[in-house]
């Protein structure tokens, strides 16, 4: 620990030093500026390059990539849960979707944003929070999304039930005129983004699903529908399928989405709460 920190003093004594000497050979003799620095960088350890080079980049605006979404808890009697293949990708994901900003939201002046361009521009994307903004705004936009203002919230999630249970024909249109569910908790994760190589944060809402009578049957008949006939649209998974991150049919192998884990009773405890905890909605499904 001693080691560690003599170091880290080095190094700022080092970034002190590079940036005085500069300031005065910059008034004294620029061509001098080369010679100092080739020295400098040669008697330091690589440690100083690095912290030098982000202090050279110190202002920079750093793109960072924010997608905020929400997944419904819907799990039968049998404790299965309900996982679909939205995109016939092979790979089952929790029913759910990204939330939707107002179009009269400015996204570009607000938080430097713009569409993150992963799923092409198709028209279901459109005004999705799948966005890449200016670093510099990450707490801004934060703010604005807590404040519900000029976007969809959790008060009424049945566009994308609908969208991916209803008119797919998954559950019975009929039984599920509402939609009942509850604030379970919700989960903030940074990480890198595999593709575009930038800092990302996703963050998802956790609902459950509560059922009355005609819901659970509705349930119960998606269940008995053979496996080969509703594959690949939807399964029914067990908890270990989904901590696995796969389930197999006839030989072939499905992914379960790592977000999927999120849904789980087990893990409840672990997703972070707020005010919401316990709050229960009943949206009619328009």
């Amino acid at each position: 620990m001693k080691q560690r920190l003599n170091l880290r003093i080095r190094i700022c004594i080092a970034v002190m030093i590079i940036v005085a000497v500069s300031i005065a050979i910059n008034y004294w003799d620029g061509r001098w500026i080369g010679v100092f620095y080739t020295t400098i960088l040669a008697l330091f350890p690589n440690e100083i390059k690095s912290v030098f080079g982000k202090f050279l980049k110190f202002g920079e605006n750093i793109r960072i990539r924010v997608t905020c979404a929400y997944h419904f808890r819907i799990m039968n009697s049998n404790y299965l849960y309900l996982l679909i293949d939205e995109h016939e990708d092979k790979i089952f994901r929790p029913v759910g979707g990204v939330y939707k900003f107002d179009s009269t939201l400015d996204i570009a002046t607000e938080f430097e944003g713009e569409y993150d361009g992963m799923r092409g521009l198709v028209d279901d994307t459109e005004n999705d929070l799948r966005l890449v903004i200016g670093h510099r705004r990450e707490k801004r936009f934060f703010e604005w999304f807590t404040s519900g203002v000029y976007r969809e919230t959790i008060n009424d999630l049945t566009r994308e039930f609908r969208e991916e249970l209803l008119d797919t024909g998954i559950l019975d249109a009929n039984c599920f005129m509402k939609l009942t569910y509850s604030y379970i908790g919700s989960y903030k994760e940074q990480s890198t983004h595999e593709r575009l190589h930038i800092p990302q944060i996703q963050y998802y809402d956790i609902v459950n699903v509560t059922l009355d009578d005609d819901q659970k049957d509705a349930l119960k008949k998606a269940a008995k529908v053979p496996e080969g006939k509703r594959m690949p649209k939807y399964t029914f998974a067990t908890s270990d399928d989904i901590i696995r991150g796969y389930i197999e049919y006839n030989g072939e192998r499905y992914d379960i989405s790592p977000t999927a884990k999120l849904i789980l009773a087990k893990n409840a405890t672990s997703l972070n709460k707020d005010s919401r905890l316990g709050s229960t909605y009943a949206p009619k499904v328009k």
